[in-house]
């Protein structure tokens, strides 16, 4: 049996008061619906929009995301 560590969530939150050189950036693709077309969007969250995120994520358990099927 393997063990599979996971993040806490406050281990994925970046500190927004750090002095980033560059600031870190959780990117998300969505999907859209426009009438029958479906597409995707990429969103991105940096330290402090990507709470809401992770509070729409924990809200239901689940993100809505685009899935690929192969």
């Amino acid at each position: 049996m393997e063990l599979v560590e996971c993040p806490s969530i406050y281990e994925m939150l970046p500190n927004p008061t750090f002095n980033w050189r560059q600031q870190p950036q959780i990117q998300v693709w969505r999907s859209q619906s426009e009438g029958i077309e479906t597409s995707a969007k990429l969103e991105s969250y940096g330290p402090t929009e990507s709470v809401i995120l992770f509070e729409e994520a924990l809200r239901h358990n689940e993100v809505p995301i685009l899935k690929f099927h192969n």
